[in-house]
């Protein structure tokens, strides 16, 4: 009489574990072709209205630094002498040039200004938009700017 019920609640447990495998799998699919849809690369260009601003562009200096293996772009602003510096941090699907209104503000005020692309963003490398922390830790360690930090959400809350 046990072998009558042991077949068919082994085939219930497999069939059971095969459809759990089979959810998981479909659910880590689904989750990595929304994710790749959302954190595309960000090549737009700046969602302000920056005429006026345009001397502030090209007065700005520009240096490349690594993170990770990508080259992101770094923007400074200002003359190096003033008491403190800013790091503009753009948020998600953002570049510097979008904060150009609030770089000019920390400028009036008599801050230096450091500004970047993020990793995928405008003149960055990178084939998506993500690795945002790992951008800010390179920042802070390579030029010591440990003043003031203005950023905007990456989407994280």
């Amino acid at each position: 009489m046990k072998s009558f019920y042991k077949k068919p609640l082994k085939k219930v447990w497999r069939i059971i574990i095969i459809t759990v495998i089979v959810y998981i799998l479909f659910s880590l699919a689904i989750t990595k072709i929304v994710y790749d849809a959302i954190f595309t690369r960000y090549d737009e260009e700046p969602t302000v209205n920056i005429t006026e601003l345009s001397e502030l562009i090209s007065d700005r200096q520009e240096v490349e630094f690594r993170s990770d293996e990508n080259l992101l772009k770094r923007y400074f602003y200002g003359t190096g002498t003033s008491d403190g510096s800013v790091v503009v941090a753009p948020g998600y699907h953002a570049g510097a040039d979008d904060y150009l209104w609030q770089i000019n503000s920390f400028l009036e005020y008599g801050w230096d200004v450091f500004a970047f692309d993020c990793t995928g963003h405008c003149e960055s490398e990178g084939n998506s938009s993500v690795g945002f922390p790992q951008e800010i830790l390179d920042l802070l360690e390579k030029y010591q700017v440990r003043r003031c930090f203005y950023g905007h959400l990456h989407g994280a809350s």
